[in-house]
């Protein structure tokens, strides 16, 4: 049994050995005839290129990997891979799932992998990748997109394990951050709720008009009452006139800009009233919400008896 050790086999070992993604071999031109056969293959192994050229797709591809292997023998300090076991599994060094590993473990934001560039001719094409880790950008160019990727991928590894420390700190501080901002939110929009009056389902809608005026009823005011605290619209009457309805009121400001201003009144009742206030500040906007609430109390009010 020949034990002799092609180019290809010994190149496969090699990668094996370094854990580098698989030799990709790619024929990059074919003539081929009944006298006239030539191939050229190309190898593509750890970013370094070799094409080689023979009568047979076999002989140009063993060609093609003892160029590369001559090419890399000063990576690999001449110590190719001598002794061969055929019971040996080939594992394949993802880079790429192993940075998700990485990111997961360590609960930082995923990577995201980008197509920078395509450049080349059809032959000899060459692409470049950019893979972004929170603030963490690297880059790597190759002759294939899947190789692009993994160079890319295996260098950001290589950062993010150096300034894993600080990465994992820096996020878990914007986490900290975006909680609070959300447990503030939360809070506010709780006290607004609870500021809010409940509905009361009892109420048909053809009646929710008199809700108002059947509360004045109930607390003993009169036509002349209610003129007299809905004449002029101001913070001072409107506070009288709903102390005597033992209601009460909440104002929040929708929107301020510089010369737009909106504010929203409601009043504390089991049917929804709210009125909007726009100026070009606070107190005209403040005003203007005024006078339409008080119009709109005058018109639900003044028909007391």
């Amino acid at each position: 049994m020949n034990n002799t050790k092609t180019p290809v086999m010994v190149l496969q070992e090699l990668a094996v050995a370094k854990e580098w993604i698989l030799p990709e071999y790619t024929i990059v031109h074919a003539k081929e005839g009944t006298h006239d056969n030539i191939f050229h293959h190309q190898v593509v192994l750890n970013g370094e290129v070799a094409i080689g050229v023979g009568r047979s797709k076999k002989e140009a591809k063993h060609r093609a990997a003892s160029l590369l292997l001559d090419k890399l023998s000063e990576v690999v300090d001449g110590n190719l891979p001598q002794a061969s076991t055929p019971e040996r599994k080939l594992k394949l060094v993802n880079a790429v799932g192993n940075l998700c590993d990485i990111c997961l473990e360590n609960k930082i934001p995923m990577p995201i992998f980008t197509q920078i560039s395509d450049v080349g001719p059809p032959h000899c094409r060459e692409f470049t990748y950019e893979c972004q880790v929170a603030a963490l950008v690297t880059r790597a160019t190759s002759s294939t997109k899947k190789q692009a990727k993994h160079w890319a991928a295996k260098e950001m590894t290589d950062r993010i394990m150096n300034v894993l420390p600080e990465l994992i700190n820096e996020y878990e501080e914007q986490q900290l951050v975006s909680t609070a901002l959300n447990e503030q939110v939360k809070e506010a929009y709780n006290r607004v709720k609870s500021e809010r009056p409940k509905p009361n389902l009892s109420l048909q809608i053809e009646d929710r008009y008199l809700h108002l005026k059947h509360i004045a009823i109930e607390k003993g005011m009169d036509k002349e009452c209610v003129e007299t605290y809905t004449l002029e619209p101001s913070m001072d009457n409107l506070k009288i006139l709903l102390e005597k309805m033992e209601l009460n009121y909440y104002m929040r400001t929708l929107q301020d800009r510089p010369g737009c201003n909106v504010i929203a009144l409601a009043l504390n009742t089991d049917v929804p009233f709210a009125v909007l206030g726009m100026g070009s500040n606070s107190e005209t906007a403040l005003q203007d919400a005024l006078i339409t609430c008080f119009k709109n109390l005058r018109i639900l009010l003044l028909d007391v008896e």
